[in-house]
């Protein structure tokens, strides 16, 4: 038994069809403004973004700028392209290098509490006072074995 169902969600009036691309434009409208308020408050933040980079971990500004010059020596248009691309989107670059940075000190941090867990923590030590033993000395003779304990030896293989 095959039913064919069939949904209809039109009601075949144009002006629902206008209000659907209405609604749509206002959004898209909404959101690219939202994404440039955005966009703005990153440009005004940069400086103290690339401050704390820069504080966090220096070498990952450095490679990333390694990056780009090794794109110019490969194809100096790409290079160009990134070049262009990291000034134009420097907040968004910026923000990249500040997650990288805060990745790459988590990491080193897990790394260097894996090892203080395998290698054990070095702790302070502190100086103990000497004192001298007076041991005995090694050059007197020893006292001949009692006989009785190599005859129950001796024993044993009889």
């Amino acid at each position: 038994m095959n039913s064919r169902r069939e949904y209809r969600f039109s009601n075949d009036n144009p002006l629902s069809t206008l209000a659907g691309i209405l609604v749509a434009v206002l959004l898209f409208m909404g959101l690219f403004y939202l994404v440039g308020f955005i966009f703005r408050i990153l440009w005004f933040l940069l400086p103290a973004i690339l401050v704390a980079v820069a504080i966090i971990d220096y070498r990952v500004i450095t490679g990333y700028v390694k990056w780009v010059f090794s794109l110019f020596q490969r194809n100096w248009i790409v290079g160009l392209a990134a070049a262009l691309l990291t000034v134009v989107g420097a907040p968004v670059v910026g923000l990249l290098l500040l997650g990288r940075a805060l990745f790459r000190r988590r990491v080193k941090d897990a790394q260097a509490e894996y090892e203080r867990q395998t290698n054990g923590e070095l702790v302070d030590y502190e100086e103990v006072d000497s004192e001298t033993l007076d041991l005995p000395d090694l050059d007197t003779p020893r006292t001949q074995r009692d006989s009785t304990t190599d005859e129950d030896y001796d024993e044993l293989f009889k």
